[in-house]
């Protein structure tokens, strides 16, 4: 019964990702890349299989986070000290209770708008990559601009691949606004890294027709502000 249950609740996560249930488990337990025990403990925890495991090159990798880790994405690893000859392309900002799931900031930012010609969304605010899939397909349909929000999913540097990254939502950069002290000391090790040291940086939750969230790095107090009166920092993040 115990299995039966701890599936059923693997079964209700693929599907959040619109993926094949069955397919999932059957390749794991086939492929050996994973143990039974384990693929119970991990529906037990509710994670979702991309923040639980890394697959790479046919091996399993299971490795629990912490804020201050450098990450890699040209396979996706992460380590407490930067390898050398490797090209690093974040820092661990945010770390889930249950170790697998969190946050990466990214080592470059850039001060826009939010919107320089005042797009309207009108949406729930979700998770970052959601609220930023939801505001450039808005922006496309009506036409509009979304600075801080392209300029986050396109963004391309350190093995980054476009589309991968987004801007966090409020909650998240306040998330990584309680770390920060920590991820800027990972930060100062990697030549070229923005430290986490802007005044106001935007967030992907809008807040009115005219106003968007912002995040305040020097005291952590959040608010909004005009879309377009205002040029804040646009932080790239991704998750694990």
């Amino acid at each position: 019964m115990e299995k039966r249950d701890a599936l059923i609740k693997l079964f209700d996560i693929a599907k959040q990702f619109n993926l094949n249930p069955e397919d999932i488990v059957n390749g794991l337990l086939d492929e050996k890349l994973i143990d039974r025990k384990k693929l119970i403990a991990i529906a037990k925890e509710k994670v979702s299989f991309f923040s639980a495991m890394k697959v790479n090159g046919g091996s399993e990798r299971y490795q629990k986070k912490k804020v201050g880790m450098f990450y890699y994405a040209e396979d996706k690893s992460f380590s407490d000290e930067l390898i050398p000859n490797k090209t690093v392309s974040g820092v661990v900002g945010y770390v889930g209770k249950s170790s697998l799931h969190g946050l990466v900031v990214l080592l470059h930012q850039c001060k826009l708008p939010w919107s320089s010609d005042g797009l309207v969304v009108g949406m729930y605010d979700l998770c970052g990559y959601s609220n930023t899939r939801v505001i450039l397909q808005t922006a496309k349909g009506k036409n509009k601009k979304a600075e801080a929000a392209q300029y986050c999913a396109e963004y391309v540097f350190d093995n980054v691949k476009s589309g991968d990254a987004f801007l966090a939502s409020q909650n998240e950069m306040n998330l990584i606004f309680s770390y920060q002290a920590q991820i800027n000391k990972s930060l100062a090790l990697i030549k070229g890294a923005d430290l986490l040291n802007k005044p106001f940086y935007w967030t992907s939750s809008e807040h009115s027709s005219e106003t968007a969230c912002y995040q305040n790095f020097s005291y952590g107090g959040r608010g909004y502000y005009s879309k377009y009166n205002v040029n804040y920092f646009a932080l790239p993040a991704i998750e694990f």
